[in-house]
């Protein structure tokens, strides 16, 4: 488990009981990316991830998370690419690492 991954369920198993709200697909320049949503409470979380295709068949599948953001506070968790874990409000997506697919 990454960082990140490892954050997110102390997030989600500390706080309210929360609910998986529907995914989406959200495009940011040549990128299309999974992002899901949980309510928690009166907080509002999602979660990107990156599609992820395997190459000898095609099949395509959700790859770790790499930002992390509170809807209201605007309150984002993401790993740098140095490998730092980052906390800030305001932060944008492409101050996120994105790690690589699985080969």
């Amino acid at each position: 488990m990454d960082a990140l991954s490892f954050i997110l369920s102390l997030f989600l198993s500390g706080s309210a009981a929360c609910s998986a709200e529907p995914a989406m697909e959200q495009r940011v320049g040549s990128a299309t990316y999974l992002v899901l949503s949980y309510q928690c409470g009166a907080q509002q979380w999602r979660a990107w991830h990156q599609w992820c295709t395997v190459e000898s068949s095609g099949v395509r599948y959700i790859g770790r998370p790499f930002y992390l953001v509170e809807q209201q506070s605007q309150i984002a968790l993401y790993v740098s690419r140095f490998g730092e874990v980052q906390i800030g409000q305001g932060a944008a997506l492409g101050d996120a690492y994105v790690p690589l697919c699985a080969t």
